[in-house]
C-alpha cells in the first residue's frame, strides 16, 4: 500500500525511521519506474521542508520515493546509469518534489541563465496533468542552481514556453552531483476540486552533454501519445486549486529621437500606465483583463532571408496577455494569429476547463487598424482612427480516452468591414498508434469600401493611389476550408496521409493564411532505424514526402513537391541531416517544371563551450516577383558560445544570392549577420546587447546594381527578473541606415525605454 503518513508529528516520524536501521539512505516507500510501479498516494505531510536545495530537511525522510529512470533519448528504453531519484510529497498548500541526479560534479552543466533558458545545460523536472484527461500538462523544471523553466504540452502542439507559472525552486552542487528542491503551490494549478484529486505524472531528467532524456514513467514512441504514459499521484486528500487574484500594474517610459537634417533630436518622453489582473471567477476558469497594455516587445524579431519570398512572413507571438492559453484556441487551420491585433486598446480572455470541456474566449480593441494608409489621403479614408474589434470563442469537448472535438467562433468588425468565421475541428486516437485530425470552418465578410473616399480625389491623388485600393468597394464574400490528417505512429515507423482545401473567396482576418484558392494532398513515410545504446548512432531516419497543390476546383496543378529527407542523430547530442527535392511551380500562367533543390544541415549541442549549427541549401528556384526560372543558394551558419557560467554569447550569418537563368545575371543578394551576448550577474539581473544587421542589393537583368540599403540595429538591454509579472527594464535601441548613395551608415532613429511592473498576488 502506498505510504500514508499524516497523524504523526514529522520529527518523530523520521526519528522513528532513523532508528529502524534501514540500510538505505531513502526512507520512503519506493516506486521503481522501470518496473511500471508509476500510480502512487503520495505522503501528506503536515508542513513541508524548508526550501535551501539541499535534501537534509528531516521532513524529507517521509517522501515517497521514484526511482529507475528510464531513457527516451539518445535511445529508447535504456536504463538510467547515472543514478536519478525524485522524491514527492505534499501539504495543504504545496506539492513538494525533490531531485538527486547523481553525477561528476566536473561535468554537470549549470550556467546562470535568464528564466526559461535552462536548456542551455542540465536540469530537472515535472509534467503535471492537473485535469488528468490525457490531454495537456505543465512542466516546471529547475537548472542544478534553482533557475526555472515552465510551459505547457499539448496534445498534437508544439511545445509552448511563453506561460509562467509560479512555484519555488532552489538547487545545490554536490560532491556526487546536484540536488534541486521544488515547492508547487496548489493555486497554481487548475484542477477540478474533490475528495481525492488524481494528477497525470512525470519526473523528468535532462543530461547536455549526452542528449539524454530520461523519464521515471516510461515513455515508448509504440504509444502515440505522451499523457496516456505519465504516471498518476493518486488520493491527494484536503487539496484545493484555489481562486487566486493577481494584479499586475505596469509603467513604460519611452523618448524617442529622429534625425533632422544632421542631428538627432529627442522628443519629449511619453509614457504609458497599464494594469492587468487575472482572478479565478471559480476553481476552473479564470479571467485576465488587460487596459491600455504596452504590447512592444523587448526584443525584436531576428532577421529572416526574404528577397525572394513567395508569401508573408509568420512571426511568433511573444506578448505574455496573448500567450497564456493560447493552446486551447490553436487548430489546425491558423484561424488565430492574434499578432494581428498589434495596438489593443485592452484586452480580456477567459480560459478554464468545467468537466470535460475546455473554454476560452479572447476579446479586444485594435487601435492600429485605424491608422493611415500610404498614398491614401486621410480625408479619403473612412477607417482613420476607426478601431478594429475582435471577439473569438472557443469550446472543446474530451471525447473518448485521448480525443476531443471543438468549435471556434469569430468575428472581426471595423466600421461597415467585417470577417467572421465559425468552423468545427476535432481529434481522434485509437489503437495506441492512430491519429485523425480534421476541421471544417466557413467564413462571411464584407471588404473596405474606399468608393466613397475615392470619389474626392483629383487626378494627381488618383494618379499616386495604391491601384490595390480602389477596386475595395465593399464586395460581400463567402468561403470554406477544410482540413484532414491520418497518421500512423510507432518507434519504427510513421505513416502521413493528408489533404486540405481553401476556397478562393475564404478569408480569416485574425488568422493566418498564406494562400486561397489551394486544394492540397500530402503524404509521408518516416521510417527509424534505431541504433543501439554507444553506437555510433542513436536514429536514422530515411524520409519521402510528397506534396501536391492544385487550385480548389482540382483542374490546374499549381505545386508539386517530391522530398527525400535523410537525417542522423549522433552521439554527444550531435545531428546530420540532407534534402533532396523536385518541384514544379505555376506562377500565374507561367510553368516551372523540373526545378531540383538540394540541401545540408547539421550542429552539435555536446561541446559545453562551443554549439555550432549550419544550414546549406541551393538549386533551381523561381524569382517570383518576375516569374521567371532562376537559382540560388541560402546559408545560415552561426554557433551558441558559452564563455563562463554566466557569460555566453551566439553569432549567426544568414545569406543569401538569387540569379536569372536567362542571363544569370543576380536578382538580389542579402546578408544578416546577427551577435548576441549577455551577462547574468544573477539569477535576477542581466545584460543583454544584440546588433543585427540586413543588408539587401537587387540588381536588373543586365546585372547592374539598383538598390542597396544597409540597416544596423544595436540594442541594449537590462533586466531585473525577480519573479513573472516584477520585471524591471532598462533598454537602449537604436536604427542606423545607409545614407542615399550607399557609402554610410548614419543614425535615423533611436529610443530609451523603461518599463517596470510588479505582481501583486492575493
Amino acid at each position: 500500500m502506498p505510504l500514508r503518513l499524516k497523524t504523526w508529528p514529522n520529527s518523530l516520524v523520521a526519528l522513528l525511521l532513523l532508528i529502524s536501521g534501514a540500510a538505505r539512505a531513502d526512507y520512503g516507500q519506493h516506486f521503481s519506474g522501470a518496473a511500471r510501479q508509476i500510480r502512487l498516494s503520495p505522503p501528506h505531510v503536515e508542513q513541508g521542508p524548508k526550501l535551501d536545495g539541499a535534501l537534509d530537511d528531516s521532513v524529507w525522510a517521509m517522501a515517497a520515493v521514484l526511482d529507475s529512470f528510464t531513457n527516451i533519448r539518445p535511445v529508447e528504453g535504456v536504463r538510467d546509469t547515472l543514478g536519478t531519484v525524485a522524491y514527492v510529497m505534499y501539504d495543504d498548500q504545496n506539492l513538494y518534489i525533490g531531485f538527486r541526479a547523481l553525477d561528476d560534479p566536473r561535468q554537470v552543466q549549470a550556467p546562470v541563465v535568464p528564466r526559461d533558458q535552462i536548456g542551455q545545460g542540465d536540469w530537472v523536472g515535472v509534467s503535471i496533468d492537473a485535469y488528468n484527461d490525457k490531454q495537456k500538462a505543465f512542466f516546471l523544471c529547475s537548472s542544478p542552481n534553482g533557475i526555472q523553466m515552465d510551459g505547457v504540452d499539448q496534445e498534437g502542439q508544439n511545445t509552448d514556453m511563453a506561460p509562467d507559472f509560479q512555484y519555488t525552486s532552489r538547487g545545490r552542487m554536490t560532491d556526487r552531483g546536484y540536488e534541486v528542491e521544488m515547492a508547487v503551490p496548489f493555486k497554481t494549478l487548475r484542477f477540478m476540486p474533490g475528495d481525492r484529486v488524481t494528477f497525470g505524472f512525470q519526473a523528468i531528467r535532462d543530461i547536455k552533454r549526452s542528449g539524454t532524456h530520461t523519464y521515471w514513467a516510461p515513455v515508448t514512441r509504440n504509444i502515440n501519445s505522451y499523457f496516456t504514459q505519465l504516471g498518476a499521484l493518486e488520493d491527494l486528500n484536503g487539496v484545493r486549486p484555489g481562486r487566486n487574484l493577481q494584479v499586475i500594474p505596469e509603467q513604460t517610459a519611452t523618448a524617442t529621437a529622429v534625425r533632422d537634417g544632421e542631428q538627432m533630436t529627442y522628443g519629449d518622453p511619453t509614457g504609458r500606465f497599464g494594469v492587468g489582473v487575472k482572478y479565478g471567477l471559480t476553481t476552473n476558469l479564470v479571467a485576465d483583463v488587460t487596459v491600455s497594455p504596452d504590447f512592444s516587445q523587448v526584443e525584436a524579431d531576428a532577421g529572416v532571408v526574404d528577397v525572394n519570398a513567395r508569401y508573408a512572413t509568420l512571426f511568433p507571438e511573444k506578448r505574455p496577455f496573448f500567450l497564456e492559453g493560447a493552446d486551447i484556441f490553436t487548430t489546425p487551420v491558423d484561424l488565430v494569429y492574434t499578432r494581428r491585433i498589434a495596438d489593443p486598446r485592452y484586452g480580456v480572455k477567459l480560459t478554464g476547463k468545467v468537466g470535460r470541456t475546455s473554454m476560452g474566449v479572447l476579446s479586444a480593441d485594435d487601435r492600429s487598424a485605424g491608422d493611415g494608409i500610404e498614398t491614401l489621403p486621410n480625408f479619403a479614408n473612412p477607417y482613420l482612427g476607426e478601431n478594429a474589434r475582435y471577439n473569438i470563442v472557443r469550446l472543446r469537448q474530451d471525447v473518448f480516452r485521448n480525443s476531443y472535438v471543438g468549435l471556434l467562433a469569430g468575428d472581426r468588425t471595423q466600421g461597415d468591414r467585417y470577417n467572421r468565421g465559425l468552423g468545427l475541428d476535432g481529434r481522434l486516437k485509437w489503437a495506441q498508434k492512430y491519429t485523425l485530425d480534421w476541421q471544417g470552418v466557413g467564413s462571411q465578410s464584407r471588404d473596405q469600401n474606399f468608393s466613397s473616399g475615392i470619389a474626392k480625389l483629383d487626378s494627381a491623388q488618383l494618379a499616386a493611389l495604391d491601384p490595390s485600393i480602389a477596386p475595395r468597394a465593399g464586395q460581400m464574400r463567402s468561403g470554406k476550408a477544410w482540413y484532414g490528417r491520418l497518421s500512423r505512429d510507432t518507434k519504427h515507423l510513421t505513416l502521413q496521409l493528408g489533404a486540405d482545401g481553401t476556397s478562393p473567396d475564404f478569408a480569416a482576418d485574425m488568422g493566418f493564411i498564406t494562400r486561397t484558392d489551394v486544394f492540397h494532398q500530402a503524404a509521408g513515410i518516416v521510417p527509424h532505424i534505431l541504433g543501439r545504446d554507444g553506437g555510433w548512432y542513436s536514429d536514422i531516419r530515411p524520409m519521402l514526402f510528397y506534396d501536391r497543390y492544385d487550385n480548389y476546383a482540382g483542374t490546374t496543378l499549381q505545386d508539386d513537391v517530391l522530398s527525400f529527407i535523410f537525417e542522423a542523430d549522433l552521439p554527444r547530442a550531435s545531428y546530420f541531416g540532407t534534402e533532396n527535392n523536385k518541384r514544379y511551380y505555376r506562377i500565374g500562367d507561367a510553368t516551372f517544371p523540373d526545378l531540383y533543390r538540394h540541401a545540408v544541415y547539421a550542429g552539435t549541442d555536446g561541446w559545453r563551450g562551443v554549439r555550432p549549427f549550419v544550414t546549406y541549401v541551393w538549386g533551381d528556384q523561381v524569382v517570383f516577383s518576375e516569374a521567371a526560372r532562376g537559382h540560388d543558394y541560402r546559408v545560415d551558419a552561426g554557433a551558441n558560445l558559452r564563455f563562463s557560467s554566466q557569460l555566453d554569447g551566439s553569432v549567426e550569418v544568414q545569406a543569401s544570392t538569387v540569379w536569372r537563368e536567362q542571363n544569370n545575371s543576380r536578382y538580389a543578394e542579402q546578408f544578416i549577420p546577427r551577435v548576441r551576448v549577455s551577462y547574468q550577474f544573477t539569477k535576477e539581473l542581466a545584460v543583454r546587447t544584440i546588433t543585427q544587421m540586413v543588408s539587401v542589393r537587387q540588381f536588373d537583368s543586365r546585372d547592374l546594381e539598383t538598390s542597396k540599403s544597409q540597416v544596423v540595429t544595436p540594442d541594449v538591454l537590462f533586466s531585473y527578473y525577480v519573479r513573472p509579472g516584477t520585471v524591471v527594464y532598462l533598454g537602449y535601441g537604436s536604427l542606423l541606415e545607409s545614407s542615399v548613395d550607399g557609402q554610410k551608415l548614419q543614425p535615423a532613429r533611436s529610443s530609451v525605454f523603461t518599463k517596470l511592473s510588479y505582481l501583486w498576488e492575493m
